[in-house]
Parts: C-alpha cells; structure tokens; sequence
C-alpha cells in the first residue's frame, strides 16, 4: 500500500478481480502510512489476513473485518497498541499465533466456529481483562495470555473441544 489516507475501505475488485485476502506485509512498518480505520464492503470475499498485514500499526483503532473471513495470519495485528476492540466474524476457523498480541484490546469473545487459536495469540496485550472461548475451539497454543498483566476472567464453556489447556497459556 502506498497512499496516504488514514481510513481507508479494502475494496472488492480490483480491475474487475475479486481481492480475495491482505497480503503478507501489505501494511507492515510503512512509516508513510498512520492507519486509524479499516473497513471491508459488505460484499467482501476476503477470507485472509496474512501474517503481518497491520503489523505496528499503532494507530489503528477501529477494524471491521468481513464476514467472508476465514483466517487471520501470524502477527496479523501485532503491536496495534490502539486497537482496543475488534469483532472476529462467525466464519473465522483460525487465529494464528500473535495476531493480537500487544494491541489495546480489552477483552474478546470468540464466535462459534473458531477452531484453532495460536500460541501467544494475545502477548503482552496489558489491557485484555476478558476472554470468551467457543465450544468449537479444538486447539489452543501455548502462552496465549502471556505478559496480560490485568487479566481478570477466562471463560472456557461446558462441552468445549479442547481436551487440556496448554501448561504455559498463563505464563
């Protein structure tokens, strides 16, 4: 990405072709870009974030992610020290590991369909007090609420997937 606007719209075609995910680094330590709003159309079929698509990014607020979204890559929001919120859309299966850590995300509720959340998915965030879990997660990688110093409550639903939190989440 190369211009300079700070709220910008992902678009749904480009030259008439659908654009189908954020590619790996597209916003990722560009110090002429100060993103504060992303928004995707309704009739998005963007399903990946790739890894380090916002990456530092500090000034990043507020995201709407669309609803054709399946994946968000590794680092995919690292260090957006704004983003104090975001809403993951039904469709998501997988989180990869770092996507949110060391943003201002207060807390998060995963919808159902979530299967598979990353190690240290929230490092560092200083801010998350609350976490959600689905019953469809199935994998949870360690150290996911390392360094979250001001977590206060964790909720892991009756008939949740996961058969064993890994020993190192709360480290």
């Amino acid at each position: 990405y190369t211009g300079s606007e700070t709220d910008i719209t992902i678009p749904s075609t480009i030259n008439g072709k659908p654009v189908k995910k954020i590619g790996a680094n597209a916003f990722y330590r560009n110090v002429n870009v100060k993103l504060k709003k992303v928004t995707f159309p309704s009739d998005s079929e963007v399903d990946l974030i790739d890894e380090h698509a916002f990456e530092d990014q500090i000034e990043l607020s507020e995201v709407k992610l669309p609803d054709s979204l399946k994946k968000i890559g590794i680092w995919a929001f690292d260090s957006c020290e704004s983003l104090e919120e975001i809403e993951i859309p039904e469709g998501v299966e997988t989180i990869n590991s770092y996507a949110f850590s060391r943003t201002g995300i207060s807390g998060m509720t995963f919808p159902e369909g979530v299967r598979s959340i990353g190690g240290a998915v929230f490092q560092y965030s200083k801010q998350l007090k609350k976490v959600v879990f689905p019953k469809s997660l199935e994998h949870l990688g360690d150290g996911t609420f390392a360094g979250c110093s001001n977590l206060e409550e964790v909720i892991f639903p009756e008939g949740i997937k996961i058969s064993k939190v890994p020993s190192e989440t709360f480290r």
